[in-house]
C-alpha cells in the first residue's frame, strides 16, 4: 500500500512538474516575444505574430537602417538633409510622396504659401551653387535633389498636377486617352471655346477667363470632398473635367500672349 501510494505521488509530482515547465517555457516563449516586439519597434522593425495553440511563432525582419554615405552613421532623423555627425549632404528618402519631401500633409487642400516656404529653404541649402566647391558625390547628390524638389514644387502648386499625384500615390491613374462621355458636358466645352474664338477685344477674353476660374475652383472643391470621402471612382471623373477647363485656360491665356496682354 506504501508503495503503492508513493508510486500515485511520484506521478502526481511529475505530472505537476511537467505543468509547472510548461507553464514556465510559456512564460519565456512570452517574455521573449515582448523583448523581440520592444526592439523591433526601438528600431523600426517590422513585426507579424501567428498563433497556434499555446505557442507564438515570431517572424521579424528588421528594416533596412538608413545610413550616412558619407561617414556610416545611422541617421537620426529620415529627413536629414545633411549628416548629424560629418554634415554631408544626403540623399532624399523618399523620392516618391512630394508631400513628404516638403514635410506637409497629403491632401488636395494644401497651404500653398507653406509649400513655397518649404521649397525656398529647401532651394536655399541644397542649391548646386552652393556645393561649387565640393565633392563630385555631394556635387551630383545636390544637382538630384535640386531637380527632384522643382520637380515636386511644380506638381504640388497646381491643383491638377497635385490632384494627379495623389491618385499616383493610391495606386490610381487616369490615362491619357481617357476622355468625357458626357455630351451636354462636352457640348459646353465647344461653345466656350468659340465665345474664345469669336471674342473681339481683350475684355471679354478677360470676362471669359474668369469665369473659366470660377468654374476651375467650384471643380477643386469637388474633387476635394471626394479624397476627404475615399471615393476615387467620382474623383476621377471631376479631374477628367478639370483637364478640360484647364485646357481653356491655356487656350484664352496663350490668345492674350499673343495680342501682348499679360492677364
Amino acid at each position: 500500500m506504501l508503495k503503492f501510494c508513493l508510486k500515485n505521488m511520484d506521478i502526481l509530482f511529475s505530472q505537476s512538474a511537467k505543468g509547472v515547465i510548461c507553464q514556465y517555457q510559456f512564460y519565456l516563449e512570452r517574455r521573449q516575444l515582448f523583448l523581440l516586439t520592444k526592439h523591433a519597434n526601438n528600431s523600426y522593425s517590422s513585426l507579424s505574430v501567428s498563433t497556434h495553440g499555446a505557442f507564438s511563432l515570431l517572424r521579424f525582419s528588421h528594416a533596412k537602417m538608413l545610413k550616412c554615405w558619407k561617414c556610416g552613421v545611422e541617421k537620426e532623423a529620415i529627413k536629414e538633409v545633411f549628416c548629424s555627425k560629418c554634415n554631408f549632404i544626403q540623399e532624399p528618402h523618399d523620392t516618391k510622396n512630394f508631400f513628404q519631401l516638403f514635410d506637409i500633409k497629403e491632401s488636395f487642400d494644401i497651404d500653398t504659401k507653406l509649400l513655397t516656404n518649404s521649397y525656398r529653404r529647401l532651394q536655399n541649402i541644397i542649391h548646386p551653387d552652393k556645393f561649387s566647391n565640393k565633392s563630385s558625390e555631394e556635387k551630383n547628390i545636390s544637382q538630384e535633389y535640386s531637380s527632384l524638389i522643382n520637380r515636386a514644387y511644380n506638381t504640388l502648386q497646381l491643383p491638377l498636377n497635385r490632384a494627379l499625384h495623389i491618385l499616383q500615390l493610391k495606386g490610381e491613374k487616369i490615362d491619357e486617352d481617357q476622355k468625357v462621355v458626357d455630351t451636354e458636358f462636352l457640348m459646353k466645352i465647344m461653345e466656350i471655346n468659340e465665345e474664345i474664338e469669336n471674342a473681339e477685344n481683350p475684355e471679354q477674353l478677360k470676362m471669359l477667363n474668369e469665369q473659366n476660374k470660377r468654374v476651375i475652383s467650384e471643380i477643386c472643391k469637388k474633387i476635394s470632398i471626394c479624397f476627404k470621402n475615399n471615393d476615387i471612382e467620382e474623383a476621377k471623373r471631376y479631374i477628367v473635367q478639370l483637364k478640360y477647363y484647364n485646357s481653356i485656360s491655356h487656350h484664352v491665356n496663350g490668345i492674350l500672349r499673343t495680342r501682348g496682354i499679360v492677364d
